[in-house]
């Protein structure tokens, strides 16, 4: 009985892995999907290849993964907004700074989120702290902006598979503490509008490597808010 217990662990453990690669599969085939149809020079497919490793290593951050595994457990839950709280936070207040003086009427809108992430945190009793958020990173034109933008309006098309898995496997949270997934799972129909704008950059290679150096800095913070795990500030 004992032995069959060990191995039925490693099979349940096994294949809560293989939900999770084939998450990060799923995602990376339906990104090149989406940029099949863009020209070679497009600022939507300079930027997926040029951050693509670094998307692929916060996809694999186990603070992400285990979102997807039926032991998902409520301190994991919690680890996992917190540590999004972070990063978003982090980089949300860097786009206030922006938005208010500098951001043009006709450009791209991007909507804050992290507050979602606050209030779902605090229906699970958690006191946030975010006296340390990090260096904010500097943000001084709409390149700038749309490269930001680039990496948090892509994480709504991995956070809409993330919540329907979350509603089926866990309603304990989907219940108490959702608000956060609820938002990006309707928030994906804006991709298509960020698209359009983003394309503003595709004729003018500076602009584009602005984009660039902004989203690889974005993702850089947040594969570091999701595997140093000391960062995440919360307590009950």
């Amino acid at each position: 009985m004992k032995r069959d217990a060990v191995a039925w662990n490693k099979s349940k453990a096994a294949t809560s892995t293989q939900k999770a690669s084939d998450y990060s599969k799923k995602m990376a085939i339906t990104t090149r999907n989406r940029i099949a149809s863009t020209s070679m020079n497009s600022t939507h497919e300079l930027l997926y290849k040029s951050t693509r490793e670094l998307h692929r290593t916060l996809d694999q951050s186990s603070v992400l993964t285990r979102l997807l595994s039926p032991d998902l457990t409520r301190d994991q839950y919690i680890l996992a907004l917190s540590s999004l709280y972070q990063a978003i936070k982090q980089v949300e207040l860097a786009l206030e700074q922006y938005e208010k003086p500098l951001l043009p009427v006709n450009s791209f809108r991007y909507q804050h989120r992290a507050d979602f992430l606050a209030t779902d945190l605090t229906s699970l009793g958690i006191e946030l702290s975010p006296t340390d958020l990090g260096a904010t990173p500097t943000i001084s034109t709409t390149a700038d902006y749309l490269g930001v933008c680039y990496v948090l309006e892509g994480a709504s098309l991995g956070s809409a598979h993330i919540a329907r898995y979350i509603e089926s496997q866990h309603p304990e949270f989907s219940r108490l503490a959702f608000r956060y997934w609820a938002f990006q799972q309707k928030h994906v129909e804006n991709w298509p509008i960020f698209l359009s704008k983003l394309a503003s950059l595709d004729s003018d290679a500076s602009l584009q490597k602005k984009a660039i150096d902004s989203a690889t800095t974005i993702f850089e913070i947040f594969i570091e808010q999701m595997h140093d795990n000391s960062n995440a500030k919360w307590h009950y």
